[in-house]
């Protein structure tokens, strides 16, 4: 058995993964012979979401017959539209959400994508984020049409946008969903970026059914590790956001019971893959 961890080396939580995965260690790629020979059983993907060439590299290992988490050909799969179109499907609760047209500087798009119009009702406060997001960057919460303009101007030839109807939540969730079977429930305060540990007794009555419907989502997706966020308003849970299949893991952020729970369910995941091959959309 041969681990391999693509991941900054500094990494805490892929030290302490290491620390109880033998035969594991960090990867190192450059200048690429293809096709590549499989090197490791089991390899975490913790930074080709950031790169075209660790991205396609890890893709051609998936091919050769490591097992890659999380799958490089369902992890693109990262966008709050599609979130949406998954959650109808699958029929998760969501709130509800408008895509907006991009600006376009050096294309032509007239012809196919219309310009933002404004005319309609939209019910403030509301939420302006990116299609794809990262860490909370660039999320608004829009009291009003002229603050809701300015910004969609500021960003639209930038950024791909989306409005979402802004829930004034009871209990905000941050769930760990490992092995498309283990599921964490923890308390989180969006406003302070701050796990809160609780007995989360407002969930008591829904812990199985939304334990039911992040399964689902994950084995749709196929992500072996991933944080789903719920915002519960008067005991009606909305999923805000499905997909964060490389999950911030810091020991100084999470308290320690939890930080473990996740350590010890991530490593016996990775354990439990060796010998196995991801699902790929074509046959070879």
């Amino acid at each position: 058995m041969k681990i391999g961890i693509l991941e900054y080396r500094d990494d805490k939580f892929m030290l302490d993964v290491m620390s109880k995965l033998k035969n594991s260690e960090f990867v190192l790629f450059g200048r690429t012979d293809l096709p590549l020979d499989k090197v490791y059983d089991v390899l975490i993907d913790r930074l080709s979401f950031q790169d075209d060439f660790l991205r396609a590299i890890v893709k051609m290992y998936a091919i050769r017959g490591t097992y890659i988490v999380n799958n490089p050909f369902t992890n693109i799969s990262d966008d709050k539209a599609l979130q949406i179109q998954l959650c109808q499907k699958l029929k998760i609760p969501y709130p509800k959400t408008i895509l907006l047209p991009p600006e376009y500087e050096e294309t032509d798009m007239s012809g196919v994508i219309k310009e933002m119009k404004w005319e309609g009702e939209f019910k403030f406060p509301i939420v302006l984020k990116p299609l794809k997001g990262y860490a909370w960057e660039d999320v608004y919460v829009v009291k009003n049409i002229d603050e809701m303009k300015n910004l969609y101007n500021s960003m639209k030839s930038s950024k791909m946008l989306i409005l979402q109807e802004f829930i004034e939540h009871d209990v905000y969730l941050r769930c760990f969903c490992i092995n498309k079977k283990d599921i964490l429930f923890i308390k989180y305060d969006p406003k302070s970026r701050k796990y809160v540990e609780s007995d989360l007794k407002e969930i008591e009555g829904m812990r199985e059914k939304l334990e039911r419907w992040m399964i689902d989502l994950n084995e749709t997706l196929d992500y072996d590790i991933n944080t789903v966020e719920w915002a519960i308003k008067d005991g009606k849970p909305y999923m805000i956001d499905a997909f964060n299949e490389v999950p911030e893991i810091l020991p100084n952020s999470i308290p320690k019971q939890y930080y473990s729970w996740i350590l010890e369910k991530f490593t016996d995941c990775v354990k439990s893959k060796v010998g196995k091959k991801n699902k790929i959309p074509f046959e070879i």
